[in-house]
């Protein structure tokens, strides 16, 4: 077997992976246990990594799993995950889609910057927190809506994301940094209903993210929006 891994909560962790195959496949048990958990750092610099298949048994991916395995095009994450961690997919210069399924409620710090081909993410709507930088340096992002129950939006979520045009604002965002998108040079419309603007505190956040963003525009959201 090419993993390293340990016993937890009546389950396994994937601590590392030693092998240099393109396509991977983590069991869904060892030992007669269930799979629960891929490790920090697990996958990190695996270069030959193109494909990756997790099991459904697993419910937590850590950070930096996949740091740096720029080759990596292809992965489904399982539906029972609740989180994604600071940097897990960070570096992965070759993931051009990516879907956060429904059992997903928080996105950590940085955890798909420098995706530099990332053309397409749907972040589902049961994700109510994202970190800073989460989508930095995207550089083939163009377009994005932000799940309907977020709640703000951080400091430097989309910094450098040049190809960016547009993005949509959800009525339950109470908070826009103005450091948000810093460095979206082609970000021309922000989509944010007159629900939200009704309310000062996003008024506020607006106002500062324009000082920044000068060349943006605030428009209603249309319908097939």
């Amino acid at each position: 077997m090419d993993f390293k891994y340990k016993r937890i909560d009546s389950g396994i962790i994937i601590c590392k992976y030693c092998g240099s195959a393109e396509k991977v496949t983590v069991p869904a048990q060892i030992e007669n246990l269930p799979v629960k958990s891929v490790g920090d750092k697990a996958f990190k610099g695996c270069k030959n990594l193109v494909e990756i298949t997790i099991p459904n048994s697993v419910t937590s991916i850590g950070s930096e799993v996949f740091l740096c395995c720029e080759n990596l095009e292809r992965i489904t994450i399982p539906d029972n995950v609740i989180s994604i961690n600071r940097g897990t997919f960070s570096g992965c210069l070759s993931l051009k889609k990516i879907i956060i399924p429904d059992g997903v409620t928080s996105i950590g710090d940085s955890a798909f910057s420098w995706c530099t081909n990332l053309e397409s993410i749907v972040i589902s709507d049961s994700v109510t927190e994202i970190g800073e930088g989460v989508l930095s340096g995207c550089t083939n992002l163009k377009a994005i809506k932000l799940p309907a129950g977020l709640t703000s939006v951080s400091a430097f979520s989309f910094s450098e994301c040049r190809s960016l045009t547009e993005v949509t604002i959800p009525d339950s965002v109470n908070f826009i940094s103005g450091l948000a998108f810093v460095g979206c040079r082609n970000l021309k419309t922000i989509y944010i209903s007159d629900f939200a603007l009704s309310r000062e505190a996003i008024k506020r956040s607006i106002h500062e993210l324009l000082r920044e963003n000068s060349w943006c525009k605030i428009s209603p959201i249309p319908r097939q929006k």
